[in-house]
């Protein structure tokens, strides 16, 4: 048996009893994950906030949900002897996104507007939520748009420094469009390519989903980023990767079939895994 540690945001819930006393509420695959470290016998305690008693414990996670991580977390985090995430501090989209407008001035095609925020902004504006206003309210972006050219997107969001502006350059299959999810812990993961007719890829307008490989390419990138367990977001066109966001604090999906019950628990062996490697030493060096 192991001792872990998920270092969390002091305002953050991530496993709750629910109401009618069936289960619990769970939003986050990390939680998902606990439940399976318990029954494979280890001890796991959620630690609210970086003022908190610091344990020592064979494994930490830092699972912070905002994009940008506080220095006083970042801090603590450091203090733990093993520790996954530790030096992922920002997730924005101005960081991560490989499909930024900026970096292709010469682009005159669609172009897509999102929050710059994680989950437009949604971590943030629930810690807001939970201050009962004390925190200023962080601009909720919740839906993408989409735009046939950068001239057609209006001044005002051209201009906003809340949001992020991507070459919008969908992956095709035929009249369809494709998205790629790779979830992953350690040297474990699942990826899989998302089918549907819509634009904007949601669980809701799939039409199917089909395992794929990882590029090496993203690889690479992921250990340029410092994560261990996350979520990438990408698009291929040809051998060419692009990242399009990157998530330290993914959701939980619904474990529907057997497929899904078996792609968290290798997530959960490349957890078990992380806790042996050496001291000090990050996955990604």
């Amino acid at each position: 048996m192991a001792s872990i540690a998920i270092l969390c945001h002091e305002l953050d819930r991530i496993i709750w009893p629910r109401r009618d006393g069936n289960g619990y509420n769970c939003p986050y695959l990390i939680g998902r994950m606990v439940f399976e470290l318990i029954r494979r016998g280890h001890d796991v305690e959620i630690v609210h906030g970086p003022n908190a008693k610091n344990p020592d414990p064979d494994l930490a996670i830092l699972h912070v949900d905002l994009t940008r991580v506080p220095e006083d977390y970042l801090a603590y985090a450091a203090g733990f002897r093993n520790c996954l995430n530790r030096n992922v501090a920002d997730i924005s989209k101005t960081r991560i996104s490989g499909a930024l407008l900026a970096g292709r001035p010469d682009w005159n095609g669609p172009v897509i507007v999102k929050s710059n925020l994680n989950c437009h902004a949604g971590g943030e504006n629930a810690k807001n939520a939970r201050r009962k206003g004390s925190a200023p309210e962080v601009r909720e972006f919740p839906e993408y748009a989409v735009y046939d050219s950068i001239r057609d997107v209006p001044e005002d969001l051209r201009n906003d420094a809340s949001l992020a502006i991507d070459c919008f350059m969908p992956e095709r299959e035929g009249d369809m469009y494709a998205i790629r999810h790779w979830v992953f812990c350690g040297d474990q993961g699942h990826c899989n390519r998302f089918i549907s007719p819509e634009m904007i890829i949601k669980g809701g307008n799939v039409l199917r989903k089909e395992p794929c490989a990882v590029p090496g390419t993203l690889h690479d990138i992921r250990k340029a980023l410092g994560f261990d367990y996350g979520k990438f977001d990408f698009v291929m066109h040809g051998d060419d990767v692009f990242l399009l966001d990157a998530n330290k604090t993914p959701g939980s999906p619904p474990l529907i079939s057997a497929d899904d019950h078996a792609a968290l628990g290798s997530l959960v062996d490349g957890f078990e895994a992380l806790m042996s490697r050496p001291n000090k030493e990050s996955l990604h060096g």
